[in-house]
């Protein structure tokens, strides 16, 4: 289920990327923006589902450890039991007419509240002077074992009513999205004449989902070719999308950077000089496909670093801070920031608007500056901003 409706995932995202090429495309009357609204509801959605999932899974867990934990004290008060009260026919009697399957968690909850009543009924055994106790578990804690399995079970239960709720919703959303999928190839199809461009684009859009994981994706070409640029292309089978990731010079990890559909091109500028090495996984509703070899790309570097940023920035609430930056020659900012009786300066965001917004600081004076970077590197730092933020409220 959840194959098919990453895969309705991948199919909207096709017929976005369509429409954005072709201005004539627009199915069912929607706009680009409203297919993108589409695909951030279900990936919403998957999300959604997944967190039912995964507490449905947590309570499972829970249920079973309760049921192996109630299902041995059951066996071991039993047959105490009836050892212990052997010389005693009526309370033997009573004790044989237990409930003994004890197979499920329900047939374990039956059988433990029946032997816990009868439990509290007993006098103390022949010949002893404290009450009936098998070994380490007396009727303490055999009422907390009763307890614990009959929560496990509950929860387990509300888990599992939440996690089929989210099940259906799933269900209805994948519906409906591939009505709106039939029907925007049917249309795209009866639009465009084949062999035309446009019709291409509209053949590109994939119909059926793969039956295999991607392979190992392949980088086929890794040029720079412009200042503070890279163009890769990249391949793997049965690939419908791709990751892309990066390591720029003097960083210890890859980082992921976009997500491509095919035909697997990739174009960035603004980079710093240097070696920049390239990751790409190709993706498909079955999941992802093993990483390339590195690919390596040397930038050359732009001869002006940027301005020096000016800053402005304000506390629009408690506990927020928004500030706006800008200089000449970036193509990318650093923000940092230093925090109420903090010494040093710390980085806290890399961006490309020059927008930076920030909530749950703590109440004091904050100090922000910003740093300008493009393919010669960073520019100097502005002069620092200092914002009083007012202290979150306690309820």
């Amino acid at each position: 289920m959840l194959e098919e409706y990453s895969f309705r995932q991948t199919q909207l995202a096709y017929i976005k990327g369509a429409m954005d090429l072709l201005t004539a495309y627009r199915p069912f009357g929607k706009t680009p923006v409203q297919v993108a609204t589409y695909i951030t509801e279900a990936e919403a959605q998957k999300i959604a589902f997944l967190a039912k999932n995964s507490l449905r899974e947590s309570g499972r867990a829970g249920l079973r450890l309760a049921f192996d934990a109630g299902r041995k004290a059951a066996v071991q008060v039993y047959a105490m039991m009836k050892s212990m009260y052997s010389a005693d026919t009526k309370i033997v009697d009573v004790i044989l007419r237990l409930p003994k399957p004890n197979n499920s968690p329900a047939q374990t909850l039956t059988r433990m509240q029946a032997t816990a009543e009868l439990w509290s009924t007993l006098p103390n055994p022949p010949g002893q002077a404290v009450p009936f106790a098998a070994g380490s578990i007396t009727l303490a804690i055999y009422n907390g074992l009763l307890a614990d399995l009959s929560a496990a079970q509950a929860d387990y239960l509300a888990c599992t009513q939440q996690f089929q709720k989210e099940e259906g919703n799933l269900n209805e959303k994948e519906d409906a999205y591939r009505k709106f999928i039939s029907g925007a190839l049917t249309q795209g199809r009866a639009q465009f004449a084949e062999g035309t461009p446009a019709r291409q684009v509209i053949d590109g859009i994939p119909t059926q989902p793969t039956a295999q994981p991607p392979a190992q994706s392949v980088i086929t070409a890794a040029t720079s070719p412009a200042i503070g640029a890279v163009h890769l292309e990249f391949a793997a089978d049965h690939a419908t999308s791709f990751q892309v990731w990066h390591k720029g010079p003097g960083e210890p990890i890859f980082a992921k950077v976009a997500d491509v559909l095919l035909p697997g091109v990739y174009d960035v500028t603004g980079l710093v000089a240097g070696a920049h090495e390239y990751q790409i996984v190709g993706e498909n509703s079955r999941g992802d496909g093993a990483a390339s070899v590195p690919g390596s790309v040397t930038v050359a570097g732009a001869s002006t670093l940027p301005e020096q940023p000016w800053v402005s920035g304000e506390s629009q609430a408690e506990g927020a801070v928004h500030l706006w930056y800008g200089a000449e020659g970036a193509s990318t900012y650093q923000v940092w920031h230093k925090g109420p009786g903090e010494s040093q300066f710390a980085l806290v965001d890399t961006t490309v608007s020059g927008e930076y917004a920030v909530f749950g600081l703590a109440g004091g004076m904050h100090a922000y500056k910003a740093v300008g970077l493009n393919a010669a590197g960073a520019g100097p730092a502005s002069e620092p901003l200092a914002i009083d933020v007012a202290a979150v409220a306690v309820a």
